[in-house]
């Protein structure tokens, strides 16, 4: 039986209050009908249950807590056409949700999905300052929250820095290629086969850099979004994933935008397409 995914999220009405994901198309996929586990949230700490669905994990995240801190409201919501769930508060002595670093609080805008054994940002890793017109200059920290342009245009060293600031590591090859294809071992974050303009990859995408969480139909059963296109992720491996949405002859191959095709990079390579996501184990 396989352990439920759990949602982590810790964010502060201050700091992500930076609005919705801009929905995009329907889903069309029959991959998206792929079944949900149960998701488990934290609001700030406090545990809540979601129900499965058919799509997305999607959560009500305005639920009020007894703690005094800010509660997100539904301008943070991840981007899904997927009816929502009806979360309801959980004891939080009834949890095995595992605490959030105390410099993830420091910078309380990460989103995350719990799989087995590690943690994975869901949502591609952004400045703490961008917004879905502007990248953002901050780098003393990292987020994972959907309506923001994702941080690029750095080398593997940076990345792995900026996901240290916050006590996660760079996502190894292992950790991001079992996030995209899961148990199932599918071929593109959303199942498959490839279903064009699903995603913002380079075979039938926008071109052009889109908002995290823009395409709602775009995302792993687990609720990861964006691991196929929009940017390439750069591994702890020196290796990038998931395809972007620029087109590029050599990389012309709806393969490049699935979950097990990757392309060396070398210590120096930085691109405005290029970026990545975060981990760290549990």
């Amino acid at each position: 039986m396989r352990r439920a995914a759990r949602l982590v999220l810790a964010c502060a009405l201050t700091a992500c209050g930076g609005g919705d994901a801009a929905g995009a198309g329907q889903g069309v996929a029959e991959a998206d009908a792929a079944r949900q586990p149960d998701a488990q949230v934290a609001v700030g700490g406090d545990a809540q249950r979601a129900p499965s669905s058919d799509g997305a994990v999607d959560v009500d995240w305005s639920s009020a807590t007894d703690t005094g801190r800010p509660v997100a409201g539904d301008a943070l919501r991840p981007a899904t056409d997927a009816p929502a769930a009806d979360a309801r508060p959980t004891d939080a002595h009834d949890t095995d949700a595992a605490p959030i670093p105390d410099a993830a609080l420091a910078r309380p805008c990460v989103a995350t999905v719990v799989l087995h054994g590690y943690e994975i940002f869901a949502y591609e890793a952004s400045h703490p300052d961008a917004t879905a017109a502007e990248r953002g200059l901050d780098a003393a920290g990292v987020c994972s929250r959907p309506g923001v342009l994702p941080w690029t245009d750095l080398t593997v060293a940076q990345a792995r820095t900026a996901c240290e600031t916050i006590g996660f590591s760079l996502c190894t090859n292992a950790q991001w290629q079992a996030a995209c294809s899961g148990p199932d071992m599918n071929l593109y974050p959303y199942g498959g086969p490839h279903v064009d303009a699903l995603c913002n990859d380079h075979i039938a995408g926008g071109n052009a850099l889109e908002p995290t969480g823009q395409r709602p139909d775009c995302h792993t059963p687990t609720g990861i979004y964006d691991q196929s296109g929009n940017v390439w992720e750069m591994t702890a491996e020196g290796e990038r994933r998931g395809g972007s949405w620029r087109v590029n002859a050599s990389t012309y191959q709806q393969e490049y935008a699935g979950c097990f095709e990757s392309l060396f990079i070398n210590e120096q390579y930085a691109d405005a397409d290029l970026g990545f996501r975060c981990c760290r184990e549990r």
